[in-house]
């Protein structure tokens, strides 16, 4: 029976990363087929475009979102959080409203609004997919959640290109935002029946408004960490400054999400599971934190080493400014890794204004340092970021030692499975690197394979003394 779960908890691991992969995958395709279409400064304007209505979506995925799955019935709590999640975009689509029309002022572009004002209506469908998820998500049919997301980032990726070859241009970018919102909010309706509350009332509104505010203060906060250098850079310097900042940053990105997503989603749905059942994770998050670091900090590393020679090959020589921002975003991505483990551990046991309170430090001193460095250079402002990040983890990890001590021991035994991999994955994507014959050196695509394949061959090799205990973490990530 034990070994039945385990590997049922492996399985569900395997298909979340290998779907985020797939995920990623798409997303990476679908940013190399943009800076083929677009110049540096387009794919800036739709970088901001794309950041605003982000704050928007992120507020969707908190709040209510998280309420509703930690409530210990949902018939007793749906309607509201839907109603919270209505109110929250409305609001938030006001703002974006505002920001629309004064967006020429600020970044000296008029494109910028109206492609603001192309996406605000895509808010509310969010807002109806959040709630669905939830939904979906508290009967732990995960498998169920990646083969949807799936589907519909590979259905609007290809919608994107065609649009794209059909000259679109930004316009194609737009038309994904909707293809990839409407079909997963048919998904869901379709796949999942609808609950709603059994007798919906006021005071539980605004009880789930009054909890989730907090989680509000902490999504603003987390959006001003990740994505004031985008705007400030697009303010002091330029929206090209803009788009080779988020260039990079997404092809960083492709990599660690395909960790840190998972973690969030994994973390989010075991703790808050523990949590309602009184039950302490000091088992539980080591497991899910050596799951996810064992296998993306190695994979950063891997990208780091080796960007200086293969982001201009991929991307292109007008983007070639951009090779440097992505080993430095490596760095970056990896303390969010943790951090995609840490917070929704703190927030599933009710710390969330402990959360904020560490959010909220962090980016005042993000945001304070790239005010400064902004105005000379995108990696001045990029380095300043890592810093203050760099900060803000530790003091999050901090924060859960002390509250959970007693998970010190198993992080301090597991550590070498962490590190060994990734030293390895270094050295071997380095080696391939400078040993690749003169061919392959000059053929994206077999430059790229050869390094992947040498990374993982020196991650396998040095993860084989560990292998016990990296595959138990991965099957905590599935409950197994």
């Amino acid at each position: 029976m034990a070994k039945s779960r385990s590997a049922s908890g492996i399985l569900t691991a395997a298909i979340g990363v290998s779907a985020r992969a797939s995920n990623q995958l798409v997303l990476l395709c679908l940013t190399l087929v943009s800076t083929r279409f677009l110049a540096p400064a387009e794919f800036g304007v739709f970088a901001l475009a794309a950041a605003a209505t982000t704050l928007v979506r992120t507020v969707l995925y908190t709040g209510a979102y998280e309420y509703l799955l930690k409530a210990p019935d949902a018939k007793s709590t749906s309607t509201e959080c839907l109603i919270v999640n209505a109110m929250a975009a409305a609001t938030m689509s006001l703002g974006l409203l505002a920001f629309a029309f004064t967006a020429k002022r600020l970044f000296g572009t008029a494109e910028l609004g109206w492609v603001v004002l192309a996406l605000i209506p895509s808010n509310f469908i969010a807002m109806i997919t959040a709630w669905q998820e939830a939904l979906l998500l508290r009967g732990t049919r995960i498998r169920l959640y990646y083969a949807i997301t799936l589907t519909t980032e590979i259905f609007a990726g290809v919608v994107a290109v065609v649009l794209f070859e059909m000259g679109w241009g930004i316009k194609a970018l737009i038309a994904q935002t909707y293809v990839r919102a409407i079909v997963q909010a048919l998904a869901y309706l379709t796949l999942k029946p609808t609950v709603l509350s059994t007798r919906p009332s006021l005071r539980m509104v605004r009880e789930i408004l009054n909890w989730s505010l907090s989680r509000y203060a902490g999504v603003a906060v987390g959006f001003l960490s990740n994505y004031s250098a985008d705007f400030l850079l697009g303010a002091f310097l330029s929206t090209s400054a803009s788009g080779l900042y988020r260039a990079g940053n997404r092809i960083a990105t492709s990599v660690s999400d395909l960790f840190a997503q998972p973690a969030r989603t994994f973390g989010v749905t075991l703790f808050s599971r523990q949590s309602a059942e009184g039950r302490s994770p000091d088992e539980l998050w080591p497991k899910v934190m050596i799951a996810c670091t064992a296998l993306g900090w190695p994979a950063l590393a891997g990208l780091a080493a080796v960007s200086g020679k293969l982001i201009p090959l991929a991307l292109g020589h007008k983007w070639a400014a951009a090779a440097p921002l992505v080993s430095i975003f490596c760095l970056g991505k990896s303390f969010g890794i943790v951090s995609s483990v840490t917070g929704p551990l703190l927030v599933a046991y009710n710390h969330q204004k402990l959360a904020l309170g560490l959010q909220t430090a962090g980016t005042v001193c993000s945001v304070t340092a790239l005010f400064f460095f902004a105005r000379y250079g995108v990696e001045a402002a990029l380095w300043s970021g890592v810093a203050t990040g760099s900060i803000m983890m530790l003091a999050q990890f901090g924060a859960v030692l002390w509250l959970f001590p007693a998970s010190g021991r198993h992080l301090l035994k597991a550590l070498p499975s962490v590190l060994a991999p990734t030293l390895a994955t270094i050295a071997g994507a380095q080696l391939c690197l400078q040993l690749a014959p003169w061919g392959a050196s000059h053929n994206k695509w077999l430059l790229t394979a050869a390094i992947i394949l040498a990374g993982m061959l020196a991650w396998a090799f040095a993860a084989l003394p560990f292998r016990r205990r990296i595959v138990q973490s991965a099957a905590a990530l599935g409950g197994g």
